[in-house]
């Protein structure tokens, strides 16, 4: 495959996987290294803006966008939305897939590294504590540098990239990649137990086969994709708003806990505060009655952080891209979208600083197209020469995609055996290092004379298995390189 990527596209590229792999690795606001992290992204953002003529019609809407959500920046000091629609605006010059398959390489890199290193003991668990079920106590683990509620998320994310990467392989194909992203989806649970993720992870799944095989795209599937949206909308809303429990549920509500704590939140902000056109900094009139001050519900916190002039403007732009995917047949998208909707319901991810609500590029793909027509039908369509457009510069590449199945398929047969030996290998000596790190445990797990043993020798009796198969996988693709380097030196050395 042939193709050309601009400088453009590259310092948005950066952007992007700056902002992302910082915050799927645990760095967080409030200290020096986010805030250059966030600089650096700005600045990639805004060269890559500026390298791109639009016309007058495009920039002002932008800058419509930029303005309200820079206004709502001042008022509540939430910049989350900035983010975002830097990532939406932007979305219009790149190859989508591109940006994906750069973003699993590297940033899921990082994200599998990380977790390898927690779990094996080599670094330290973000958070963790004993957690009673049926079965016994057991230990719950972040087993990252995260917190447990969102040690699930950027897999979450990484599973729905996969998905749109593999969005035109036939039912059969589709079937194997998504039973493949449960089992990674399932490994995580069992350490973090974070049931919200285990459930919206099953459901993009679940949708993205719907909307792929089944769904007719035909009137009825209109209402009622625009009406799953809209009910989580407004139950990410009503609940929290009509909730009367107290602070942690009361009695018998034990396994829900988590979840009743963030409709008290949510009933608690609501009246304490007043919905603005503009945002506001929420008042907080008793800040020890809740242990997380953080609205949970994304379209309340939207609501009431961001002011009601941008929630409205965000949720016509995913009305309106929901309306595109559906014309266009996009399944995949559309299950996507609809994923990150459910989880708006007990999660803020969706408006705040996390960036990885990844369903903004869609939505800026659809508000670009949007634009385009209204443009058309008011016929002005004068254009602005963008300021650095003489920079933006454009790179050949190519990738001979046939050469490298073929090398993969050689270096499967010739490292049958090889796997194998190192599957093996690498399973015991997984088992002999946990067994002397103590079952891998955090330190001070083992406090107050409790040891979670029984579980964890299940548990760690999976992880050898699952990584002793990822790594010892990964000896076909190295076969492949070493062997393309090779061939490419003899090549050089008869010319």
């Amino acid at each position: 495959m042939e193709g050309r990527i601009k400088i453009s596209e590259i310092f948005y590229v950066i952007f992007f996987l700056v902002l992302f792999t910082t915050r799927i690795l645990g760095l967080v606001e409030g200290n020096m290294g986010y805030n250059i992290t966030l600089l650096i992204g700005a600045v990639c953002f805004l060269l890559s803006y500026l390298m791109n003529s639009e016309s007058l019609f495009t920039r002002m809407c932008d800058l419509g966008l930029i303005i309200v959500a820079s206004l709502a920046y001042v008022l509540s000091g939430e910049k989350g939305l900035l983010l975002f629609f830097a990532m939406m605006i932007g979305a219009r010059v790149i190859s989508v897939e591109r940006l994906f398959r750069l973003s699993l390489f590297l940033s899921g890199t990082a994200y599998g590294v990380m977790i390898f290193l927690c779990v094996f003991g080599l670094i330290q668990d973000k958070e963790y504590y004993p957690l009673a079920t049926p079965v016994g106590d057991i230990l719950r683990r972040s087993i990252s540098l995260l917190q447990l509620n969102v040690i699930m998320v950027p897999y979450l994310v990484f599973m729905m990239m996969v998905l749109f990467l593999y969005k035109n392989e036939n039912k059969r194909r589709t079937v194997s990649i998504s039973l493949l992203l449960f089992a990674g989806l399932i490994y995580l649970f069992i350490y973090s137990f974070a049931k919200t993720a285990l459930i919206v992870g099953s459901l993009v799944l679940v949708l993205h086969y719907y909307y792929r095989f089944k769904c007719n795209f035909s009137l009825l599937t209109r209402l009622l994709t625009h009406g799953y949206y809209l009910f989580c909308s407004f139950i990410g809303i009503l609940c929290p708003v009509l909730y009367e429990g107290e602070i942690f549920g009361g009695e018998g509500n034990t396994h829900f806990l988590s979840w009743l704590h963030r409709l008290y939140i949510g009933h608690y902000y609501w009246i304490n505060n007043t919905i603005s056109l503009f945002g506001q900094r929420l008042n907080d009139p008793d800040p020890e009655s809740v242990i997380y001050p953080v609205i949970h519900q994304s379209q309340l916190y939207l609501l009431l952080q961001y002011g009601l002039i941008l929630f409205l403007v965000v949720n016509l732009l995913y009305h309106i891209a929901i309306e595109d995917m559906i014309k266009r047949k996009a399944g995949t998208e559309i299950a996507i979208v609809l994923s990150y909707a459910t989880i708006g319901i007990v999660e803020p991810l969706l408006f705040n600083l996390s960036f990885k609500n990844i369903s903004f590029i869609f939505v800026g793909l659809a508000y670009t197209s949007f634009i385009k027509l209204i443009e058309g039908k008011l016929k002005v369509k004068t254009k602005i020469i963008a300021p650095l457009m003489r920079f933006n510069h454009a790179f050949s590449y190519s990738i001979d995609y046939d050469k490298w199945k073929e090398r993969l398929t050689v270096a499967h047969q010739k490292t049958k055996q090889k796997r194998l030996f190192a599957f093996v290998g690498l399973f015991a000596g997984f088992i002999i290092i946990m067994i002397m790190t103590k079952i891998a445990l955090p330190k001070g797990a083992e406090t107050d004379g409790t040891i979670f043993m029984g579980f964890e020798y299940g548990r760690f009796v999976i992880t050898a298995v699952v990584w002793s198969a990822v790594l010892s996988g990964a000896i076909t693709p190295i076969f492949a390189v070493v062997k393309a380097v090779r061939t490419s030196k003899l090549e050089r050395k008869r010319y």
